[in-house]
């Protein structure tokens, strides 16, 4: 009996350890779980997402959005140049502001210019140009101050919803996106990085488009996944969050194509599904992500270490979440945080472009997932110094307009023509496959007027 009392108070007491131990908070102190390529995968939801919330916004809501828009606002007002940037800085522009990126020829007090545009038409920046010509189809050269993975400069032109036919011109030769496609196809080879490629191809080809690399293999969408899903998190570009970005793409696209998600592209979204579990369980209380990536919890107080990390991960998380989970308390608090950093620092801080271009993808994928890009509401205030208005703000966008009407006039006097820069991009309407993280159908006419080079 005396036994029997013992055995139950020992349960009763690792009972109660076991509650006290799941209802503390994680802080960055903690053991990390394993990541989930090293630990054995749980069955994730596959529920139907739901599109974002027509209620109206609370106050707490309303805030954020104005946040965010304050601070994609402040930093869209800060463009690069061709003298100081050289072509990743630029790219990576591009991956925070998309079409609506521009650059400023010559040096800072430059004509403003589209920055695809310029890229696509052999700019040169800061002494050299991105592209050139490989047996007879264009390519984006790998290296110092330029493209850092195979397939990066075309994953950020598919990010950006540029179309196939867009013209490239490269050494006096005309091609198109088209070709650059063509190039990274045939160039896919088994045991190199594949991330780049797997967000362009599965973006731009067909879900069961099959090729051949120039060593013979024969490759397609499913295989660039088995490939990833087979490489390591830990140790990859940008803490592993590419590599992340990739697979989400994988099975977000057939999603949003109204495809099945089965085989290679369900084991994608089973992964996806683990790893934002295991991301969460290492964030901070002040709402930012492990500065130690996957590997395990940390908060380093190095401000550009915690953009660069925070930045990255709410990039994925923005894109890879469902829309009922876009209002979950702890993907709020990091878009939250990531906002406040940016514009509460945006005097003392010179952020390093390429953490600065992901952390602004994060929250523009954030705003145009969960608030649709634009709202009825406040008029954008005067804007001085490079800094936003406190005023609500309407759109980020906004700031576009009022620089298409400042240089109508300009235009006329330089002569910058479409043999120069590029002709006018032309942003699909963001329905069927592109309506997810594309522009607003009220703007899109807009954006095909005064997105390209010579922004008209």
């Amino acid at each position: 009996m005396v036994r029997a009392l013992s055995f139950m108070f020992a349960l009763f007491v690792s009972a109660l350890a076991l509650l006290a131990a799941t209802a503390l908070e994680a802080t960055h102190d903690d053991p990390a779980p394993l990541p989930p390529d090293q630990a054995t995968s749980t069955t994730a939801s596959n529920d139907e997402p739901t599109r974002p919330r027509t209620l109206p916004l609370t106050p707490a809501q309303e805030a954020l959005r104005n946040k965010i828009r304050k601070a994609l606002a402040i930093y869209h007002r800060r463009p690069v140049n061709t003298r100081d940037h050289n072509p990743w800085e630029v790219f990576h522009w591009i991956v925070g502001y998309g079409t609506d990126a521009t650059l400023l020829q010559g040096g800072p007090g430059g004509q403003e210019v589209n920055a695809i545009g310029y890229l696509n038409y052999d700019g040169n920046c800061r002494g050299g140009s991105l592209l050139f010509v490989d047996r007879d189809l264009p390519s984006a050269e790998k290296g110092p101050g330029v493209q850092g993975h195979f397939g990066q400069y075309l994953a950020i032109l598919a990010q950006s919803y540029v179309r196939p036919e867009y013209p490239i011109r490269v050494q006096g030769r005309d091609f198109t996106v088209a070709d650059l496609i063509e190039q990274e196809k045939r160039t896919c080879q088994t045991g190199t990085e594949l991330t780049f490629k797997l967000i362009a191809l599965t973006h731009y080809l067909p879900s069961d488009a099959t090729w051949k690399c120039d060593r013979g293999q024969t490759w397609n969408i499913d295989r660039l996944i088995r490939e990833e899903l087979a490489a390591p998190i830990r140790g990859a570009a940008c803490g592993g969050t590419h590599r992340l970005m990739g697979l989400s793409f994988a099975y977000k696209k057939r999603e949003k194509r109204g495809e099945p998600i089965t085989g290679e592209s369900l084991r994608a979204q089973k992964y996806i599904r683990d790893y934002h579990k295991y991301t969460y369980s290492m964030q901070n209380r002040d709402g930012s992500f492990s500065t130690e990536w996957f590997n395990r919890g940390g908060s380093r107080q190095d401000l550009e270490r915690r953009l660069q990390t925070t930045g990255h991960i709410l990039e994925w998380l923005a894109y890879s979440s469902n829309d009922n989970e876009l209002d979950d308390p702890r993907l709020v608090r990091a878009v939250d945080y990531l906002s406040g950093i940016l514009i509460d620092h945006r005097n003392s801080q010179k952020w390093e472009i390429g953490h600065l271009g992901h952390a602004v993808h994060g929250l523009a994928l954030y705003d145009q997932r969960r608030f649709a890009g634009s709202v009825p509401g406040g008029e954008m205030g005067p804007v001085a110094d490079g800094e936003a208005s406190e005023e609500p703000l309407t759109s980020w966008r906004d700031l576009r307009r009022e620089r298409r009407d400042s240089l109508s006039a300009l235009e006329g006097e330089v002569g910058c023509g479409e043999e120069s820069f590029g002709p006018p991009l032309d942003v699909p309407p963001p329905e069927g496959d592109d309506a997810f993280g594309a522009f607003p159908a009220n703007e899109v006419n807009e954006t095909a007027e005064i997105a390209g080079p010579r922004l008209r």
